[in-house]
């Protein structure tokens, strides 16, 4: 779940996803969306944990693992240089698209 506070964002990262997610496996996908003004279930709950800066919302599916995680727990740091590229590499392709 991602917590957005601005509209313009929330339309932008909407936009963006929908828009990558046809061309690439790589993009996580939106599952659900919600914003207060449209949505009193999800406007009560903010409201409810002290969280009704963030008047939108984006539900994903959850990744198996994060970045950090990863050179955390599986002890590829300075030692598994050909992970290490491998990560990298999908990492910049990433960022590349989401540019493009």
């Amino acid at each position: 779940i991602k917590f957005i506070s601005n509209k313009d964002s929330y339309s932008n990262e909407i936009r963006s996803r929908f828009d990558l997610a046809k061309d690439s496996d790589s993009i996580i996908p939106i599952l659900d969306s919600f914003d207060s003004f449209t949505h009193a279930n999800y406007d009560y709950e903010i409201r409810r944990r002290k969280l009704d800066r963030y008047l939108y919302c984006i539900v994903m599916p959850a990744g198996e693992k994060n970045l950090s995680n990863i050179i955390g727990t599986e002890r590829i740091a300075g030692k598994d240089w050909t992970q290490l590229k491998v990560i990298t590499t999908q990492l910049a392709l990433s960022i590349n698209q989401l540019h493009n």
